[in-house]
């Protein structure tokens, strides 16, 4: 039997109708926070390397009709010049490309911002400060203190007039915190009402072992409710 490639596994995966938006954060496939969702365990990323590495990962999930990956700096090995590949071939394919951040500093977000990434996504975020730096460094004033400097990737080197662009820019780029502690759920509404926010994603197991509930579905489930009626009563995901 002939060996299928990785985007025809891929399309053979994502065959269902009800399946809409996937966000994909390597290495270990975890999703969120759609409503209609599907989890790429993170073999299917890794099988055929050829097929799926650096910036062929966006390519090969828009031929399967997916729009958003999550790229993981905290336990992936990407280097800059991995980075911008995979934000250059986004923009030309229209593919949405989110950063899970390593940190809240201003080195890598305005790296990534510049070169064209679309938002960027804090894990740990203990309180409204912690996110309100991430706005910051991914935003145009007046909402954030992002350097202009347009003649840059994220342009595609085209740059419109800066009155017009700084605006759609900051509704372009997304800034989502991710709780996973007791401090984050306690902040919560805090973290929400910061200007620039975008929504909030939830890491369940490291928030389990912060709440000291690993193996005790209860106090999870009620952090997480907390969290889901905060994000609803606030409009945001």
């Amino acid at each position: 039997m002939a060996k299928r490639s990785f985007w025809e596994t891929l399309k053979e995966l994502f065959r269902e109708d009800e399946v809409e938006i996937i966000t994909v954060l390597f290495p270990n496939g975890w999703v969120g926070p759609e409503n209609k969702h599907f989890v790429i365990p993170h073999q299917f990323t890794e099988t055929l390397p050829g097929e799926a590495e650096g910036e062929e990962i966006q390519t090969t999930y828009t031929v399967v009709s997916l729009t958003e990956v999550t790229i993981q700096m905290i336990t992936k090995n990407f280097d800059y010049t991995d980075l911008t590949k995979m934000f250059t071939v986004s923009r030309l394919a229209e593919f949405t490309t989110i950063v899970r951040l390593p940190d809240n500093g201003r080195a890598w977000i305005t790296k990534c911002v510049d070169a064209g990434a679309d938002g960027f996504l804090l894990p740990m975020t203990n309180c409204a400060a912690d996110i309100a730096a991430v706005v910051d460094y991914a935003k145009y004033a007046p909402i954030g203190k992002r350097g202009i400097s347009t003649m840059r990737a994220h342009t595609l080197y085209a740059p419109p007039a800066l009155e017009t662009y700084m605006p759609a820019a900051n509704e372009h780029i997304k800034v989502y915190a991710q709780i996973e502690t007791k401090a984050g759920v306690e902040n919560i509404r805090e973290i929400l009402a910061v200007q620039g926010v975008d929504g909030v994603f939830i890491g369940p197991n490291d928030l389990s072992c912060d709440l000291g509930c690993i193996g005790d579905t209860a106090p999870i489930l009620a952090a997480m409710q907390k969290v889901a009626a905060a994000a609803a009563q606030a409009g945001k995901p």
